[in-house]
């Protein structure tokens, strides 16, 4: 999992660098698909973060499961 998240730190990293270079140059367009893939990085920051609680803990595994219920 630590794969999973450090991998989204890079691609991170790698998009907020594009996006600045895409306003500079004047790319709105090129820059916005950028912040859609800085979001998406962030996602799987916080889905591998998530992901070795549940693994380990069952109590906060069933938590969630009976919240995304109710």
């Amino acid at each position: 999992m630590a794969f999973l998240r450090y991998c989204g730190i890079i691609c991170m990293l790698l998009s907020v660098w594009a996006v600045l270079q895409l306003i500079a140059i004047n790319c709105w367009i090129a820059a916005g698909i950028y912040l859609v893939f800085i979001l998406i990085s962030y996602v799987c920051i916080r889905k591998g973060r998530d992901r070795p609680i549940g693994d380990q803990d069952d109590e906060t595994f069933c938590k969630k499961l009976s919240a995304k219920d109710n």
